[in-house]
């Protein structure tokens, strides 16, 4: 990101969050509840919190939370996981609203969309539920 003039940092999950417009929160299989009423006062703040496959799998005590994913961030993020699939080092294709695809591995997810809009859908699997795209 620097490269592209971009500042970042890498902050503990206890510091503060207030002053930044986008956090990345990759991969928080495991999601204390501080943490996630954290993150999800940032988005109701209007901040811009951008998670990743396999969130809110389990608490801190590595116990699974039994609710759809993202768990403890479904409020904030608009979106639960109805189905996934381990991929492993096959690829999925995916297709944006402008036509151009991207190939995606390791985990495939099927979201439910609750308040979200989707960016980018599966490129073979165009539901009616995305809308009619100019793909």
């Amino acid at each position: 990101m620097t490269k592209r003039g971009i500042s970042t940092d890498v902050i503990h999950s206890s510091e503060a969050l207030n002053g930044y417009k986008i956090i990345i929160a990759p991969h928080l299989y495991l999601l204390d509840e501080n943490t996630a009423e954290r993150l999800q006062a940032f988005a109701a703040e209007g901040g811009i919190l951008i998670l990743t496959h396999r969130t809110g799998v389990k608490n801190d005590n590595n116990v699974c939370v039994m609710a759809p994913l993202p768990g403890l961030l479904s409020a904030c993020s608009g979106v639960r996981v109805a189905e996934y699939d381990p991929v492993g080092g096959d690829t999925i294709k995916i297709r944006d609203e402008k036509g151009n695809t991207y190939a995606a591995s390791q985990w495939a997810d099927v979201l439910e969309l609750d308040t979200a809009q989707p960016i980018a859908v599966y490129a073979d699997q165009l539901r009616p539920s995305f809308g009619t795209w100019p793909l």
